[in-house]
């Protein structure tokens, strides 16, 4: 059976256009919700603070600095205050650590005190359209 080139030429064309609209109709409003946020969104993130001890101390001052556990650090936080996200930043100096979580719509700020061990969360997210974005 011969296939007609015109049925075929007709197929493409259709099929070509579908997928070129939802590719303009994507892109149109991926556009919008980047550039214009605050239409879609509140303008204040959620936020959220707490504060605790890390007990035992695991970034106490006579450890060295290269001596911490980060990851053992990160767990602890992540366990006790469910922080999402990834380890963005583990700084430490000689007075406290800062450890930076982040993800899509969301990052979390936490300072800890390497004399007594205590620190304080910071956390922020944003909505859904933030998080599709």
């Amino acid at each position: 059976m011969k296939f007609p080139l015109h049925r075929l030429v007709r197929w493409l064309h259709v099929y070509l256009s579908m997928f070129g609209f939802v590719a303009i109709l994507l892109f149109s409003i991926t556009g919008l919700t980047l550039n214009h946020a605050e239409w879609f969104e509140s303008a204040e993130p959620t936020t959220r603070t707490a504060t605790g001890i890390l007990s035992p101390n695991p970034v106490a001052n006579e450890i060295e600095a290269t001596d911490i556990d980060k990851l053992a650090v990160a767990e602890k936080l992540r366990e006790l205050h469910r922080l999402g996200g990834y380890v963005h930043e583990f700084q430490i100096d000689q007075l406290g650590c800062t450890v930076i979580f982040t993800g899509p719509a969301y990052s979390a700020d936490v300072t800890i005190d390497r004399r007594t061990g205590a620190y304080e969360v910071a956390e922020e997210s944003r909505g859904t359209v933030a998080l599709l974005d």
